[in-house]
């Protein structure tokens, strides 16, 4: 399988922000976090999604607070 240019750009990025936080995924003390898939997804792409557009973290914290007071209303 052969990488373009741009899936090695994407891996590079990936890892890069990895270094940045080694913490991720496992406590200092090396035992896996129990992450949810949004919270997964969000550690995977939020980084490199935040470079992008800035404030993308920021847009999908207060969307997912209007999700869930829209959900408790509605109850």
């Amino acid at each position: 399988m052969l990488l373009t240019a741009t899936d090695t750009v994407k891996f590079v990025v990936r890892i890069d922000k990895f270094l940045q936080n080694s913490f991720m995924f496992t406590d200092e003390e090396g035992k896996r976090k129990n992450l949810s898939e949004i919270e997964y997804a969000l550690l995977m792409t939020g980084p490199i999604m935040n470079d992008i557009f800035n404030n993308l973290l920021d847009i999908l914290e207060l969307r997912w607070g209007e999700i869930l007071s829209n959900g408790t209303a509605e109850q």
